[in-house]
């Protein structure tokens, strides 16, 4: 149970504007796929993974935030709506 509503939208939103500058930062290099509360999912060319990284890592230190990644060969997206 959420016993502090306003804090947890604060900290929603917050996290969101985060990762929506990191993508601004990366927009030349990925092509985006998702994002969500807390993390985003992009395609991007080879050559520029060391470049996309250190962008990252940047970013990262600059907001004081950790991370982890994930290659994905193949991605399979599956969204239900009613009928």
């Amino acid at each position: 149970v959420i016993e502090d509503r306003k804090n947890c939208n604060n900290i929603t939103i917050n996290v969101q504007l985060i990762i929506t500058q990191l993508i601004c930062e990366l927009q030349d290099y990925i092509t985006l796929l998702q994002t969500n509360t807390d993390s985003i999912t992009f395609k991007y060319h080879e050559k520029d993974y060391l470049l996309i990284k250190s962008k990252i890592d940047d970013f990262k230190n600059r907001f004081n935030l950790g991370y982890s990644e994930l290659k994905i060969k193949k991605l399979f997206q599956l969204i239900l709506t009613l009928l």
